[in-house]
């Protein structure tokens, strides 16, 4: 399996380097001067759950939630992409099992094992918090409680994929109260998106599209004066540009870079692409 299945930042952010409970990320640093210096790259959620969380209060908050929603996004696009193309059913069972049983399942334990040993309940964020209730313990809860939405929302998109291999589905509450001990009432932050948005987005892709079988006014373009139109992959304009393969995809989904989708994998337009690398 040459695609990468773990959470990003997950670790790094648990126990890591990113932690908000190290001194070097407390709330008293430089996180408006991080927050200048912070490069995220836009990423266009392509997933069926849409996320909205509490407005951060403090630098620190944002500078974490800039992270982790461009990071969140970006592994959605990236999984679901490489999920799209496995129909064989014995592969699909072993990534469901990998993945949704025991990886994310494992990341939310871990989460609520943290939330509960710091004491950083939803509570925090959502009522007055008690006057003794310092800004870094309401901003380290604003990161573990956003990481925790974050981890979920990955969870339902790969259990909607595996929709035909899951006669139970989890919902975001039942996710809180199994995994991190959350009573009723529970609070959510993921909503379905309709299913009509992803029609209407087809139906604009064929509206100047003529019908089958419907004869057109335009006479047709004889074969030797079609234009041609070469394509080269994400590896090869990652190599041109000397970024990761991750960069390219990022900015294909942002528009950026222009390009189209053939069964899950880009192919980049290299007439479009040589002139991106004049403007850079």
């Amino acid at each position: 399996m040459n695609f990468d299945y773990r959470f990003p930042l997950f670790d790094d952010i648990l126990h890591g380097r990113l932690s908000p409970l190290l001194q070097d990320n407390a709330a008293n640093t430089d996180f408006k001067q991080r927050l200048e210096e912070q490069i995220i790259e836009s990423t266009k959620d392509m997933g069926s759950y849409k996320l909205s969380f509490i407005k951060p209060q403090h630098p620190k908050a944002e500078y974490y939630r800039r992270m982790l929603l461009s990071e969140t996004f970006q592994y959605c696009n990236d999984l679901l992409d490489y999920l799209q193309d496995k129909k064989n059913l014995k592969i699909r069972a072993y990534l469901r099992n990998l993945i949704l049983d025991k990886h994310l399942t494992s990341c939310l334990k871990r989460l609520g094992e943290q939330i509960d040993s710091c004491q950083l309940s939803l509570n925090l964020l959502t009522s007055a918090p008690p006057s003794d209730v310092s800004i870094e313990s309401i901003s380290n809860c604003y990161v573990f409680q956003l990481l925790k939405v974050c981890v979920s929302k990955v969870y339902l998109e790969v259990q909607n994929e595996f929709a035909d291999l899951i006669s139970i589905p989890q919902s975001e509450s039942m996710l809180y109260a199994a995994y991190l001990n959350e009573l009723s009432p529970i609070r959510t932050f993921l909503s379905k998106r309709p299913e009509r948005d992803k029609v209407e987005s087809r139906q604009k892709e064929t509206v100047n599209q003529a019908p089958k079988n419907q004869p057109t006014s335009q006479a047709p373009v004889p074969e030797e004066e079609k234009p041609s139109t070469e394509f080269m992959l994400v590896q090869e304009a990652a190599l041109k540009l000397k970024v990761s393969v991750k960069t390219i995809r990022r900015r294909l989904e942002s528009g950026e870079l222009k390009g189209k989708k053939d069964k899950g994998k880009w192919l980049i337009d290299k007439t479009a692409f040589e002139s991106y690398l004049n403007t850079l």
